[in-house]
Order: structure tokens, then C-alpha cells, then sequence
């Protein structure tokens, strides 16, 4: 039978992290250094930074999980990891065509990018993330 414990502090890195991998958020890296570079201290403390912290959590356990950290046949883990790289690719570069006649950004350059004008923005007319 289920429990009906409350959730806590350790269910929501997991839980985080499968979001991440669902959403599949565009430029989610370059957006966290946007933040980490240009927040004011002030702003960012208690209940915010843990947020930021957990995101950043998350980003790195994406980054470098493998198989072992999923409990996963490396083999299975590597074949499917192909085939989602591929679809990725194939989703970056749809979004790119719409997005390139998209002119109400602000453009900050993308991890590895050289900062040159075909950029896509990271901050919306907003100022929000």
C-alpha cells in the first residue's frame, strides 16, 4: 500500500532531475551561469538559493550520470543514450529555425559558444529566465 508520508528534502533532487530530463529546458547551462555571474547576493539566499543550488545539483547529475549511477546495463545505458542524442539533436535544430526570425531577446552567448550574433537568448523580454 502506498505511504501517505509527506514528501521531504531527499525526494526532490530526484524528482528534480527527472524534470529537467523531461522539459528538455534550451540553454539551461547557459542560463545557470547567466544567474551564478549576475545575481545580486542579496537576492539570493535561503529558500532561493537552495532552488539554485538543487538546479545546479541536478545540471552536474545529468552531466555525468552513467549507467552505474542509474543502476543500468552500461551496454542498454549507452544504446539509449545514442538515441535520445540523436532526437536532441534533431529537437535543437528545429527550435533554431523558429526560433532565428524570434527577435525579441536578449542574446547571451551558450557554453562553448564564441559570443558571435547567431546566439539564441537566453533572458526574455521580461528579464525572466
Amino acid at each position: 500500500p502506498p505511504s501517505h508520508q509527506p514528501a521531504s528534502a531527499d525526494d526532490f533532487l530526484p524528482v528534480l532531475i527527472w524534470a529537467v530530463l523531461k522539459a528538455q529546458p534550451q540553454h539551461l547551462y547557459a542560463s545557470l551561469e547567466y544567474v551564478a555571474l549576475f545575481r545580486r547576493p542579496s537576492r539570493l539566499s535561503g529558500e532561493r538559493h537552495y532552488y539554485l543550488v538543487q538546479l545546479q545539483t541536478a545540471v552536474a547529475f545529468i552531466e555525468h550520470m552513467d549507467g552505474a549511477s542509474l543502476t543500468m546495463d552500461a551496454d542498454e545505458f549507452e544504446r539509449t543514450l545514442r538515441e535520445r542524442e540523436q532526437l536532441w539533436e534533431t529537437r535543437d535544430l528545429t527550435r533554431e529555425e523558429s526560433t532565428k526570425s524570434d527577435e525579441g531577446s536578449i542574446h547571451a552567448p551558450r557554453k562553448g559558444d564564441n559570443g558571435g550574433d547567431d546566439d539564441q537568448g537566453v533572458v526574455s523580454d521580461d528579464g525572466s529566465l
